[in-house]
């Protein structure tokens, strides 16, 4: 115990300064060791029948150009409330909601769950991939 308290004299001392010491106050250690659990309740992930992936015609809210990369791209606009579960888009799209807007780059791709959570590709070719699931 004396090495420990020597231990922290010497490093206390250099961070506040010799000044800042009062061995005469003593020293306490206190450990604390916390362990606690509480229920969850999860959230409830609404379940939609899937439809077609290109079944959305009335989710189109039309196109528009965007800047990506340096350069204007034609986009497609998505309502997201008009989509359907199991509909794919394509980038460049944009998807908006009263509440929010998701951007789908060029080159990838979202498919929306029978959750209504997308799932966003990697890459074109992983496109395929999802129209499978």
């Amino acid at each position: 115990l004396v090495h420990l308290c020597e231990a922290f004299e010497d490093l206390y001392v250099r961070i506040y300064g010799l000044g800042a010491q009062t061995p005469q106050f003593g020293y306490m250690i206190t450990g604390v060791i916390l362990t606690g659990s509480t229920e969850v309740e999860l959230p409830f992930l609404p379940e939609e029948a899937l439809v077609g992936a290109n079944d959305r015609d009335k989710s189109v809210k039309g196109f528009r150009n965007i800047y990506w990369e340096g350069e204007w791209v034609e986009a497609e606009i998505i309502d997201l409330d008009k989509l359907n579960a199991g509909n794919i888009i394509k980038g460049p799209a944009v998807i908006e909601s009263p509440a929010s807007t998701m951007m789908i780059p060029p080159g990838r791709s979202a498919r929306l769950d029978e959750h209504r959570i997308f799932h966003i590709s990697v890459n074109a070719a992983s496109v395929a991939q999802i129209a499978a699931e």
